[in-house]
């Protein structure tokens, strides 16, 4: 009897020790099992918290018999996900936690199921999903389509579901108090972020929103957790509380200003404003890395975007941060004054090809527009009288590049406005090689792009049409051209 004694204390010395060990190394694995599929990739993923982007930790393919395994460390827990094909599932995870997502279907959120560590917190995470998307349509419209009554109804039962699955889950099983926390987080944030874009969708910039709604998303968050834990929905919680409380009242005081003015003076600003605020200092720093890089996306490296750069460098060490700027930093580097043009071909109305390096000699305005695009119809009578300047001058081309879908569209408005002239091509985006919405780090039309006449780039960024700018820039090209052929 003693021997067996000495031998189970011995198992399970060795069991235990086993685990610690898998604690302590902090490798996850997670094993992935899809019914009836095979060759797909499959990637473990977090969120870069400032842009959204996934960060891929992990990748495999799923074999002949639907299998694959994911493996990496990590030294604390995330709220992560799994992509399977088009599909992307929860996967939370904890250093050394061990478990497997089952796929019966690639189709709908009910299809996943969870076994060993976590399972009982991804299957949570899953139904609160499900029944946030049962919900984007209520009565054939969609949640932010409702009168103000009709979504707060929504938003309440939205809200009760929430909490029930989350009452179930804790008595199925005893949470970590800091991932109880989290959790409760998690739901907030899904709530305030559904408000937000109800108010987005319905009030747009507008003053005039209820105050029962207002209260919901008048305060930014500062839960410190949801940054450990890498809280997609906090991200895009503080992304939509800087557009409504930072940037709108931003752009409503300063309303009388061009707007390329106001784009250019708009991440000091907002800086500005968040230094002067009372906010903890970790909120302070996350609330000016967000401002700084969506500013990079959308405008470059602007002047005053590379002084709050440099700023921020001087001021912040968070490693994750200074990484995911720097990453934006140096992909408008690489279309940067001074830089090639990145080339492309594209087709003109009779359905030629055209490429940009065939207009090298020439100083090029390129101006990206699609004929649904209100912004880009409005600065064409400005561009019209920037042509005229030029009129007759062979050194300056003006090269149009629709980005329709529709052909047709394109082509009928080219037939109606016989004053709109220029090269006229189009090149539909479907993230081919060469598209233009990648290689020039598009975010939306209109955009301008100036190139010199040895095809490099003078602004990735241009000044609008209607800047009254233009002329000038292209003109001081223009003698910088000729005194260099001199």
């Amino acid at each position: 009897m003693k021997k067996m004694e000495t031998l189970l204390l011995l198992i399970l010395t060795i069991y235990f020790g086993a685990a610690c060990n898998k604690k302590e190394s902090g490798q996850v694995k997670i094993s992935v099992h899809a019914t009836g599929l095979k060759n797909l990739k499959v990637q473990a993923f977090t969120s870069d918290m400032l842009s959204m982007e996934p960060v891929v930790i992990s990748e495999s393919v799923l074999d002949s018999s639907g299998n694959a395994v994911l493996e990496f460390k990590s030294d604390h827990p995330v709220l992560g996900f799994v992509k399977i094909g088009d599909l992307e599932a929860s996967a939370f995870s904890a250093p050394g936690d061990e478990f497997k997502i089952i796929l019966d279907s690639l189709q709908k959120p009910e299809g996943i199921r969870y076994e060993g560590d976590e399972a009982d917190v991804n299957d949570y995470i899953v139904k609160c999903w499900a029944v946030r998307l049962r919900l984007d349509k209520v009565n054939d419209k969609y949640y932010f389509q409702l009168e103000q009554d009709e979504f707060l109804t929504v938003k309440d039962s939205l809200q009760a579901n929430y909490e029930r699955l989350y009452t179930l889950l804790k008595e199925k099983t005893t949470l970590d108090p800091e991932l109880d926390k989290v959790l409760e987080i998690q739901q907030k944030m899904n709530i305030t972020y559904f408000v937000h874009n109800y108010v987005r969708s319905k009030y747009g910039s507008q003053n005039e929103i209820p105050e029962s709604i207002k209260s919901i998303i008048d305060k930014v968050p500062d839960d410190s957790l949801a940054l450990k834990y890498k809280m997609s929905a906090y991200s895009l919680v503080v992304n939509a509380f800087l557009e409504s409380r930072i940037y709108t009242p931003l752009f409503r005081e300063y309303k009388d200003l061009s707007p390329d003015s106001i784009n250019g003076m708009m991440p000091a600003l907002a800086v500005e404003k968040i230094e002067k605020s009372d906010y903890p200092e970790f909120l302070k720093e996350f609330l000016f890395a967000k401002n700084l890089n969506n500013y990079l996306i959308f405008n470059g490296i602007t002047p005053e975007v590379n002084s709050i750069y440099l700023k921020f460098k001087k001021t912040y060490k968070d490693e994750d941060y200074l990484s995911a700027l720097k990453k934006s930093y140096d992909k408008w580097l690489a279309i940067g004054p001074g830089k090639p043009a990145p080339d492309f071909s594209a087709d003109t109305p009779d359905g030629k090809k055209i490429s940009l390096s065939d207009l090298k000699g020439k100083v090029v305005y390129m101006d990206v527009w699609a004929t649904w695009c209100g912004p880009c119809k409005t600065e064409l009578p400005f561009s019209r009288k920037i042509q005229k300047d030029f009129e007759g001058n062979d050194q300056v081309t003006f090269l149009y590049v629709s980005i329709d879908e529709s052909i047709p569209d394109w082509h009928n408005m080219l037939k109606k406005d016989k004053d709109f002239v220029g090269i006229h091509v189009n090149q539909q985006q479907h993230q081919q090689p060469g598209a233009i919405w990648e290689s020039y780090l598009m975010t939306g039309i209109p955009r301008y792009v100036l190139i010199d006449a040895d095809g490099k780039i003078v602004q990735s960024n241009a000044s609008r049409p209607s800047s009254g700018k233009v002329t000038g820039e292209i003109k001081m090209l223009l003698n910088q051209k000729t005194l260099v052929s001199k």
